[in-house]
């Protein structure tokens, strides 16, 4: 399964508590196909660095470069079209546009600006809430992980 993440999550990926446990371990073990662009590359860098210091960066990087080496599943684009979904935050249109290019499932999220894309609220689990929408043209199913979803 394709997916894009958006920053919210690698900051939460290697806490005491890894609130987003259950993705970093489905990554590791190869259940997932990481999308990112340089952009959202740099975009978790300078958020990680600034949030948790360079050393969490560090750490993100390591995991990162270890799964694309043990499973080949980072997918690396750069978009060629802006396509401009999330008005209320244009910052967080280089996920959809990253999943757009690559035809992802899913962008997880735990960020409500993407409510633009239409959710609709879909349990997949006792524990695991999606909101899975589509975007016209490209069929790009989005999933909204709030954080109490998965602790």
């Amino acid at each position: 399964m394709k997916v894009c993440i958006d920053t919210n999550v690698p900051v939460q990926l290697f806490g005491a508590t890894r609130p987003f446990g259950r993705i970093a371990d489905a990554l590791q073990q190869g259940r997932l196909e990481l999308a990112v662009s340089n952009e959202i590359l740099l975009e978790y860098e300078e958020t990680l660095t600034r949030l948790s210091g360079q050393g969490r960066w560090q750490m993100v990087w390591r995991f990162l470069e270890g799964i694309s080496r043990l499973h080949n599943n980072m997918l690396y684009v750069e978009p060629h079209f802006r396509f401009r979904v999330i008005a209320a935050d244009p910052d967080e249109d280089k996920f959809a546009d990253c999943a757009i290019a690559v035809e992802a499932d899913f962008i997880l999220t735990s960020d409500r600006h993407f409510d633009a894309l239409h959710f609709q609220r879909c349990w997949v689990g006792p524990d695991l809430i999606l909101m899975i929408s589509s975007i016209t043209c490209c069929q790009v199913r989005c999933a909204v992980i709030g954080s109490l979803c998965l602790k």
